[in-house]
């Protein structure tokens, strides 16, 4: 990746980090669990190629996912209320 300067991609990626910091997002969703209190805010930030997200979850890039695409995000985001829920009604 850019033409083997290892020194290269660090500068890179930080630059989009700090890019990604700046840009408002096209959509934020907010998802509260009453029982918990636990919240989780996911932003997503549109990029030059169409359908495509980059992510920033509750203020921060993540890991894991860094981008994808709306189906993507919204089949992460069902994963995460179903196993919320379901560590919820187990502790009953």
């Amino acid at each position: 990746m850019f033409g083997g300067n290892q020194k290269v991609a660090p500068l890179a990626v930080q630059y989009l980090c700090g890019l990604m910091a700046r840009l408002k997002p096209r959509l934020r969703i907010s998802i509260k669990d009453h029982a918990t209190g636990r919240t989780l805010k996911v932003e997503l930030i549109e990029q030059v190629s169409p359908g495509r997200y980059w992510i920033r979850q509750d203020g921060k890039r993540p890991a894991r996912h860094p981008e994808g695409s709306l189906s993507t995000v919204f089949a992460h985001l069902r994963r995460w209320t179903v196993s919320q829920t379901t560590r919820r009604r187990d502790s009953y």
